[in-house]
């Protein structure tokens, strides 16, 4: 009897060891499965990130190419004689005169770089708008301006005016030589440069 017991209980605790082998496969496998769900949901989620980067990279580069200013091209020269120059002269000498600010700047080509020397030896370089910022006041108290030994030169496509200019107003006044540069377009001859070489 006791026997038979004795195996019952063995038979029992082998049912009941197999049964827990089981439920120990069965959650492994649920474990394994379980990763391997959140790895798959993990790269998904990565490659959706990934996308949506390279979307706003995109994004930002098309904006950045609507926002960019564009570069205005330069207006192409056209062919000019000495008299198209020594007409701009005597244009650009009366404007002064009479303290003409709107004929004066119209003498000047948007392109316009210039050159300031005054009697300390400072020069001080300027673009079209600094230049006229500077000249529209001084223009006010200009008595006379004198353009002495003018000689014009034809290189290419530009006209290069060398003179000696006298410059008079109410609270300076100064002489010296100038080179000025000028070049044609549809809208007429423009002074694209100009610098006082010395000043006394």
């Amino acid at each position: 009897m006791r026997f038979k017991k004795s195996i019952i209980v063995q038979f029992l605790l082998f049912l009941i060891s197999v049964s827990a082998i089981s439920c120990n496969l069965a959650k492994d496998s649920e474990t394994e499965e379980l990763r391997k769900e959140i790895a798959d949901l993990k790269k998904e989620k990565d490659e959706q990130k990934t996308s949506k980067t390279e979307e706003n990279k995109e994004s930002e580069n098309t904006e950045e190419s609507k926002t960019k200013p564009k570069t205005k091209p330069k207006t192409k020269s056209l062919p000019i004689t000495r008299d198209d120059a020594g007409d701009l002269m005597v244009k650009w000498e009366e404007a002064q005169d009479n303290a003409d600010f709107n004929t004066y700047k119209s003498c000047y080509s948007p392109q316009f770089v210039g050159i300031k020397l005054t009697t300390s030896g400072k020069k001080t370089r300027m673009n079209y708008r600094q230049w006229m910022n500077d000249r529209q006041p001084m223009l006010k108290n200009i008595i006379d301006v004198g353009v002495q030994s003018l000689k014009i030169d034809i290189d290419g496509n530009t006209a290069v005016a060398q003179f000696e200019q006298t410059f008079q107003s109410a609270n300076y006044q100064d002489s010296g030589g100038k080179v000025i540069e000028i070049k044609m377009f549809p809208d007429g001859a423009k002074i694209v440069s100009e610098e006082m070489t010395s000043s006394n």
